[in-house]
C-alpha cells in the first residue's frame, strides 16, 4: 500500500510541475519551432497575361511564282533564279526575319496574338512544279513555312490554265503527292480560284447575272475541292492578277478570312483584310530592291 502524501509535499510537487510548464512556455516563445512547410501546398502564381500585339505590328508578304536553275534561259519575269531565291532566304535568316505560318497570321489577325520578330509570309502562286523541284528544297533547308495559292483547274489537269487534259509526262502543275509532301513540311494549300481569270475583264464582257454566277463558282469551288483532296479547308484567297471589284470583295468576305492582292507594301491590322498587300518578287529584282521591301511601316 502506497503511503499517503501530506499537504506540504503535495504543494511542493505542484510547484515543481508549474515551474517545468513555465520553462517550456518560455522556450517556445523565445525559440519557436520552424513552420512545417513540407506539408503546405505552394500557391501557383497566375499565368502571365500576354498583351495583344498592337494593330500597327508590321508584317511583309512575298509573292513568288516559278523557279529556274539557269537564269540565262529565263523567258519570263516570273521565273525566279534558284540561286537568288537561296540568297533571299539566307538574307531573311541573317537579318532576324521570321517566316510565319498561316495559322500564326490568322491568330495575329483574329486575336492579336503577337507575331515573332520581323514576320514575313512566303507565298507561292499558281502551283507550278518548279515550286516543288526547285524552291521547296530551299524552304526545307531553312525550315520555313509558306502558303501555296493553287489554281484548282491547274491542279486537276496538270496543264496551263485552260481546262484541257494533257499527258502526265507533260504535267506542268504540282501533283497530289508533291503537294502532300509540302503540307507535311509546313506549307498550306490555299485558293487562287478555279481558272485564274481576270475578274475585271470578265465583269465587262458578261451580264450581271452571269458574272455573279462566275464569281461564286471561282471562289467557292476550290474550298471544297482542296478540302476533299488535301484534308485542309482554304482560309485565304489570292486574287488572280490582283484584280477585284465590289462583287468579288463581297463574295470573298463571305467565304475567306483574308485575301491578298499584288499591290506592293507592308501590312498591319489597319489594312483591309481583303486587300492585303504582297511584294511581287520577279526575276529582275536586285538584291538592293529586295532588301528595301522590309523597311517601311503602313502609312
Amino acid at each position: 500500500m502506497r503511503p499517503s502524501l501530506d499537504g506540504k509535499e503535495i504543494f511542493l510537487r505542484l510547484l515543481v510541475l508549474l515551474s517545468i510548464l513555465t520553462l517550456a512556455v518560455l522556450e517556445f516563445v523565445v525559440y519557436p519551432p520552424a513552420p512545417l512547410t513540407w506539408a503546405a501546398a505552394r500557391p501557383v502564381p497566375p499565368a502571365a497575361a500576354v498583351a495583344p500585339a498592337p494593330p500597327d505590328t508590321t508584317f511583309t508578304v512575298l509573292c513568288y511564282h516559278r523557279f529556274i536553275f539557269h537564269p540565262l534561259k529565263t523567258t519570263s519575269d516570273y521565273l525566279e533564279p534558284v540561286d537568288e531565291f537561296k540568297w533571299q532566304m539566307q538574307y531573311l535568316k541573317d537579318n532576324g526575319f521570321t517566316p510565319i505560318s498561316r495559322d500564326q497570321l490568322l491568330a495575329f489577325w483574329d486575336k492579336g496574338t503577337p507575331l515573332p520578330p520581323k514576320p514575313v509570309l512566303l507565298t507561292f502562286d499558281d502551283g507550278f512544279r518548279s515550286v516543288y523541284d526547285k524552291a521547296f528544297p530551299v524552304l526545307r533547308q531553312f525550315h520555313y513555312p509558306g502558303v501555296l495559292f493553287l489554281i484548282s483547274s491547274f491542279v486537276q489537269t496538270g496543264d496551263s490554265y485552260p481546262n484541257t487534259e494533257k499527258a502526265q509526262a507533260r504535267r506542268l502543275a504540282l501533283n497530289d503527292a508533291e503537294i502532300k509532301e509540302m503540307q507535311r513540311a509546313g506549307l498550306v494549300v490555299e485558293s487562287h480560284t478555279v481558272s485564274h481569270l481576270n475578274m475585271g475583264l470578265e465583269a465587262e464582257k458578261r451580264t450581271p447575272a452571269d458574272f455573279t454566277a462566275l464569281v461564286q463558282r471561282e471562289l467557292s469551288f476550290p474550298i471544297t475541292f482542296f478540302q476533299d483532296k488535301f484534308g485542309q479547308k482554304p482560309e485565304l484567297l489570292a486574287y488572280p492578277y490582283g484584280v477585284y471589284n465590289d462583287e468579288v470583295l463581297k463574295e470573298t468576305a463571305s467565304l475567306y478570312r483574308l485575301a491578298f492582292t499584288v499591290n506592293s507594301g507592308p501590312n498591319d491590322r489597319t489594312v483591309d483584310p481583303y486587300k492585303l498587300r504582297r511584294f511581287l518578287v520577279l526575276s529582275d529584282i536586285s538584291r538592293k530592291e529586295f532588301m528595301a521591301m522590309f523597311g517601311d511601316k503602313v502609312l
